[in-house]
């Protein structure tokens, strides 16, 4: 990992490009669960439906996590959900300028 903190703006595109991908491979995950459905396949869907869960849980964090990135933070380094945002260095306690 690198010394150099990566600017607010870069998280929050990143932040935004996983939630757009996330609800993307939920969509194609749910077309194929009811390919599965429609083609009687049970065992393929089983395993098509343990993955939507997966999926859409992952998709349930990014969404966490680009509010909180969103959220402005205040003096102590944390947003309102009281998690440490960008910028924050664990060595002094003290977001980074």
């Amino acid at each position: 990992m690198s010394d150099h903190p990566i600017p607010a703006e870069s998280l929050l595109a990143l932040a935004e490009r996983h939630v757009k991908d996330g609800e993307m491979r939920v969509a194609k995950q749910r077309r194929i669960l009811e390919e599965m459905k429609r083609d009687n396949h049970p065992r393929a869907e089983k395993m098509a439906q343990k993955l939507l869960v997966s999926l859409e849980k992952a998709l349930e964090n990014y969404r966490i996590h680009l509010q909180e990135l969103r959220v402005p933070r205040g003096s102590n380094g944390r947003n309102q959900a009281g998690r440490r945002g960008p910028g924050f260095s664990p060595g002094n306690g003290q977001a980074a300028p």
